[in-house]
């Protein structure tokens, strides 16, 4: 029984590293993509922060006990993070964009 759970546990940490590990170089991948398709930093400064979370789980699977969660958890708020400052960015730009429209429709 107890061999049982091991292999069973071997077989979840060798799928998890794989899936990991092709998730990074495919997140990769992207970014590079990215940088042929835009300029806009903040949109390169986002897709970075997802692979440093990525990333970080992944490194949690290499460590046990108490440090596994706070990586785990530091990832996800890492994540959430970007995602928040990067639509709020969004979102000054386009009220910038949009107050210098008004301005120039006032002005003509």
């Amino acid at each position: 029984m107890e061999t049982n759970a091991i292999s069973f546990k071997n077989i979840n940490n060798i799928f998890f590293e794989q899936f990991f590990n092709i998730l990074i170089i495919a997140d990769v991948i992207l970014l590079l993509f990215s940088f042929f398709h835009t300029d806009e930093f903040h949109k390169v400064i986002r897709n970075s922060g997802f692979i440093i979370s990525t990333i970080l789980i992944r490194v949690s699977f290499s460590v046990s006990g108490i440090i596994n969660n706070v990586l785990i958890v530091s990832a996800i708020l890492f994540g959430l993070l970007m995602l928040l400052i990067h639509n709020k960015f969004e979102k000054h730009l386009a009220n910038a964009a949009k107050e210098n429209n008004e301005k120039n429709e006032i002005e003509e």
